[in-house]
């Protein structure tokens, strides 16, 4: 690449956010490379009209990856180059599912094993737990130990061909260049898009470049099923895998980007035109049986299961019976993240008995409970500022690092939490509390909306 300002900038920030600063003779991140290759393979077999934007931006565009576990690209532009920065966890967290998929390639194509009840749901309760991290500390910490159980070739390019079209789509907000951050499009006609998408019609955009770059390789020449399928596969789950993230992470609403469902239906409006509706049809289903697991869900128990995860994983063929790991640690992981999925009444209470431990009253019933740390939860929710719970034009931009970062202080709080520094202050509870009643109040938002008359139906004539 010849995009020098933008490689420099990139390097300077790495330095800045990661205090880690790159040697003259630093070899060239592997991972960078591989998507960079891909990239410029992908964009030779677009069409020619298209091709010639992309082999320009590309040649502005600096690509650099920062070890910090977050999950985002962000595109900035350097003068009249673009760089852009890759958090490690966005890699980390889609090869996790890469290898869930990947367990159920039977050689050719993929189908869903007869085994998936026991080992989805030892895959799912470790999914979980791992992906909390983002609401524990907003960027993942302890690293991924699934080491068995999947091909690992077939892994590794699902999580390629995802992380790619990632940034494909970063790539397609630099073709469109100066037009996206004047607030125009460049590539879609505005009567394309429905009236409710207006706010998303940059993203959908840089969506529909990035599917052209995806697949624009595969009409020209004979393909596989099982590589049609595996493309299918990791853009959904790049999809998926972005919202899974901003779920954990308390986001309250989607700040710049569809849920994954809309998303998955913009990019089939294309692939429609150039797949049969069959191989569709069992990609969806392949999808129903396996999509699901990759979520964060909500649990009514208080702890995790009697069951250690490490033996469950080890049981359903996820690790291999002579690696040893101490499970220790994830143990104590795992009973931390199964609170945050907690019901709201449950974690009023634990917050409205830790409230009673203190002040002593050691009669109080679970209701009294529940109004004790209700209220205690409905005072600090309306003393947080409006970039945490999404109320101003900014809405969505807090992640769980922020959420927790903020409750660190205990001025913030409440009392007696405010005056009894002897009191370990229930960070992560309350965070997830809060969590809910920021949830609550966007549906209860939502719910307000005024109907659109125009989709009232139609009673004239009738009494």
């Amino acid at each position: 690449m010849t995009a020098m300002k933008a490689r420099k900038w990139a390097k300077f920030h790495r330095m800045i956010v990661c205090d880690d600063e790159p040697t003259a003779d630093e070899p060239e991140d592997p991972v960078v490379a591989a998507i960079v290759t891909l990239l410029r393979r992908r964009v030779m077999a677009m069409t020619a009209e298209s091709r010639g934007s992309a082999r320009e931006a590309m040649a502005r565009v600096w690509i650099e990856r920062l070890p910090t576990g977050y999950c985002t690209t962000e595109l900035r532009p350097v003068e009249d180059e673009y760089a852009i920065l890759v958090d490690s966890g966005l890699e980390d967290s889609i090869l996790l599912g890469a290898k869930f998929f990947a367990h159920h390639f039977d050689g050719t194509v993929f189908e869903v094993a007869a085994d998936e009840a026991h080992t989805g749901a030892a895959f799912e309760r470790y999914y979980a737990t791992l992906m909390s991290q983002f609401f524990l500390h907003g960027r993942l910490h302890r690293a991924d130990i699934i080491s068995a159980g999947y091909d690992r070739m077939i892994a590794s390019r699902i999580c390629l061909e995802a992380t790619s079209f990632v940034i494909a789509h970063e790539l397609g907000h630099a073709m469109a260049g100066h037009q996206h951050f004047q607030g125009d499009n460049q590539w879609l006609e505005q009567s394309t898009i429905p009236p409710a998408y207006n706010a998303f019609a940059q993203e959908i955009e840089a969506d529909a470049i990035a599917v052209q770059i995806a697949f624009g390789d595969m009409w020209s020449r004979s393909v596989g099923q099982g590589e049609i399928e595996l493309r299918l596969l990791a853009v959904r789950l790049a999809f998926q895998t972005l919202q899974t993230v901003e779920r954990c992470a308390l986001v309250p609403v989607f700040a710049k980007h569809l849920p994954a469902p809309q998303r998955w239906a913009g990019i089939l409006s294309f692939l429609r035109e150039r797949l049969p509706q069959w191989l569709l049809d069992k990609h969806q289903a392949t999808w129903v049986s396996l999509g699901a697991r990759l979520t964060v869900g909500a649990v009514s128990e208080l702890l995790p299961p009697d069951a250690d995860i490490i033996e469950e994983l080890r049981d359903a063929g996820w690790i291999a019976a002579s690696w040893s790991y101490s499970g220790s640690d994830w143990r104590e992981l795992e009973s931390a993240a199964w609170q945050f999925r907690l019901r709201r009444p449950i974690l009023d209470i634990l917050i409205g008995h830790e409230v009673c431990l203190i002040e002593d009253r050691p009669d109080q019933t679970l209701a009294d409970a529940w109004r004790v740390g209700s209220r205690y939860i409905d005072d600090f929710t309306s003393s947080l500022p409006d970039w945490l719970t999404g109320d101003d034009s900014g809405r969505g931009s807090a992640t769980s690092g922020d959420l927790i970062q903020y409750l660190r202080y205990r001025d913030r709080w409440p009392e007696p939490f405010r005056a009894g520094t002897d009191i370990p202050l229930p960070l992560h509870t309350m965070a997830a509390a809060i969590g809910h009643r920021v949830a609550e109040h966007r549906d209860r938002r939502m719910a307000r909306k005024p109907a659109d008359p125009r989709d009232a139906p139609d009673h004239a004539g009738t009494e």
